[in-house]
């Protein structure tokens, strides 16, 4: 009696094992990837022409009501260190910052 269930656990096992192995190949072979870019659409990396872009105007402020958000930019640069400096938490925790050496609104960067 035990041999009997031994081989019936052994062949549900395999079958179990089957399915599965089955169910992972369906999902893999059924997966869509996002449809990727043309080179048109991506722009081309290297290119001598790179589109339009305005001059160099360091943004002033930032103004987002739908979050409340309404504050003058601290110009953050570099330490002696040449690490990127960082707003203190002390005075100006709740003032936004600009990396000044980053591309402004409208260049290419």
């Amino acid at each position: 009696m035990t041999g009997l269930r031994a081989r019936v656990a052994g062949i549900a096992g395999a079958l179990l094992i089957m399915v599965g192995t089955a169910a992972v190949g369906v999902v893999v072979a059924s997966q869509v990837h996002a449809p990727q870019p043309s080179l048109s659409q991506a722009g081309v990396i290297g290119g001598s022409s790179r589109g339009p872009s305005l001059a160099r105007s360091l943004p002033v402020s930032v103004h987002i009501p739908a979050i409340g958000v309404d504050s003058k930019l601290l110009r953050l640069g570099l330490n002696a260190d040449g690490t990127v400096q960082v707003p203190s938490l002390r005075t100006s925790a709740a003032v936004a910052a600009w990396y000044k050496y980053s591309a402004t609104p409208g260049q290419i960067g």
